[in-house]
C-alpha cells in the first residue's frame, strides 16, 4: 500500500502525522550522512586516479574508474531517494500544520474533508513516476489545502517559514548530529566549528549573515585551507 494512502486510510490526528514526519526526518538525516560518506569516497578515488596517472599505472586507473562509475550510480540513486523523502516531508509538514489548525478550532467536518482530499490527490502516484514532476506535485499538494478553509490559505500557497534563520540553523544542527551518529567525528567537528564561527563573526557590509550561509563558507574553508 502506498505511503500517503496508508497513513490517511482512516481518520488521523495531527500528532500521528507529526510522528511520521519525525520518522521521515530521521531517514533524511541518514540519507544525507550516506551521501556525505559517498562524496568523501569519491574525492579519495579521484585523488588515487590522479596519483595512478602520474605513475603511468593504467591498470590501476581502469580499476579505479570502474569503482568510481559504480559509486556515481550509487550517489545518483541516493540523491533520488533523498529527493522523494524531501517531497514527502514537505507534504507531511503542511498536513500536520493544517490538521493542528483545524483540530484547535474543533472543525471535524473540515478535517474529514481534508483527509478525503488527501486520499484523492494520489501524491503516491506522482512520487512513483519515473520522473517526478515537482511543479505538478506541489500544485496537487496546494489543491488539497486551498478549499478546506480560510485559516489554511497560507499553507495552500506555500506559507513562508516564520523564522527562516532558525530553520537553517537547525538544519545545520541536524547535519552535525547525523555525522556524529554515523561516527564521522571529523566531519561533525568541522561543521560545529563552522557553525560556531557563523554565529560569532559579523557579516561583511552589504552581505546578509545567516548561520547556514556562513556555515557552508566556513566549512569549505576548513576542507580547503589553501596553499
Amino acid at each position: 500500500m502506498s505511503f500517503f494512502r496508508k497513513l490517511f486510510k482512516k481518520s488521523v490526528r495531527a500528532r500521528d502525522v507529526r510522528v511520521e514526519l519525525a520518522r521521515r526526518d530521521r531517514r533524511r538525516r541518514k540519507s544525507q550522512a550516506r551521501l556525505r560518506r559517498m562524496e568523501a569516497r569519491q574525492e579519495t578515488l579521484i585523488h588515487r586516479v590522479k596519483k595512478a596517472r602520474q605513475r603511468g599505472d593504467g591498470l590501476e586507473v581502469d580499476f579505479l574508474w570502474e569503482e568510481l562509475a559504480a559509486l556515481r550510480q550509487e550517489m545518483a540513486d541516493e540523491r533520488a531517494a533523498a529527493r522523494l523523502l524531501h517531497l514527502e516531508h514537505v507534504a507531511l509538514k503542511k498536513y500536520a500544520v493544517a490538521l493542528e489548525r483545524l483540530e484547535s478550532g474543533g472543525r471535524k467536518e473540515s478535517i474529514r474533508r481534508l483527509i478525503e482530499r488527501i486520499k484523492a490527490a494520489d501524491l503516491d502516484g506522482k512520487l512513483a513516476a519515473a520522473q517526478v514532476d515537482d511543479e505538478d506535485y506541489y500544485k496537487t499538494l496546494a489543491e488539497t489545502l486551498d478549499d478546506v478553509g480560510p485559516d489554511l490559505a497560507g499553507l495552500a500557497c506555500g506559507e513562508a517559514d516564520p523564522d527562516p534563520d532558525k530553520s537553517r540553523f537547525l538544519d545545520q544542527i541536524d547535519a552535525i548530529v547525523a555525522a556524529e551518529e554515523e561516527g564521522a567525528m571529523d566531519e561533525a567537528l568541522r561543521r560545529e566549528e563552522a557553525l560556531r564561527d557563523s554565529l560569532e563573526t559579523p557579516a561583511p557590509p552589504g552581505e546578509e549573515k545567516t548561520p547556514a550561509a556562513a556555515d557552508e563558507k566556513a566549512l569549505a574553508t576548513a576542507k580547503d585551507p589553501g596553499p
